[in-house]
């Protein structure tokens, strides 16, 4: 299941108890809800990045070759790199078992790293009004105390308790995640950090 998720970039899970898989694409034109500060229980946790030590700069792995040469056995697809914060190259090994074609394998590692690139999470108990979303789904979010006017993010987590609250764990989302769906571009480009006053 590991590999079929890595080769077409999708997630497993379970949905009120039906198996689904969510191929990442963008879909981010086509949000499910919007949501303020007015739907916010209580506090809130904004991790901006995630730690230095969990991101990496460079994927790496294999593919299969169903060429004459190699006859159907794993090879080593081109690396994808972006520059390290540190100077240290932190390398994300990824192997694409049932993929048999090298630009495929290496779209897929690009958007790896994309994905890493935008790795905020927000984390916050809703109103009942967030019994609507899903995992997976893409929402806006306006947040005063943090500047956001209708922030793009990804429902990673969400669950219904007694009480009707709803806590829920969100990932930014950016359009430049999907890039590859229409440009083989060579190389990523660096996210620009966040700065503050």
């Amino acid at each position: 299941l590991d590999q079929l998720k890595a080769c077409m970039n999708a997630e497993l899970d379970d949905v009120d108890g039906k198996i689904r898989i969510t191929v990442a694409h963008n879909d981010l034109a086509t949000p499910i809800a919007d949501f303020s500060e007015d739907d916010i229980l209580g506090e809130f946790t904004w991790e901006q990045t995630a730690p230095l030590d969990e991101m990496f700069n460079v994927v790496r792995g294999t593919f299969i070759d169903p060429s004459a040469n190699s006859l159907y056995q794993a090879v080593d697809y081109p690396e994808v790199r972006i520059a390290s914060p540190d100077g240290i190259d932190r390398i994300q090994p990824v192997d694409f078992q049932t993929v048999q074609d090298f630009a495929q394998a290496q779209r897929l590692a690009k958007q790896r790293i994309a994905r890493m690139l935008y790795s905020g999470r927000f984390s916050a108990t809703f109103s009942y009004r967030a019994w609507k979303v899903q995992k997976n789904d893409v929402i806006r979010l306006t947040f005063a105390p943090l500047g956001w006017t209708n922030k793009l993010f990804r429902v990673v987590q969400t669950s219904v308790q007694v009480d009707g609250q709803v806590p829920m764990v969100l990932q930014v989302e950016h359009e430049d995640v999907y890039l590859w769906d229409a440009d083989e571009r060579p190389a990523i480009e660096a996210v620009e950090p966040t700065t503050y006053d």
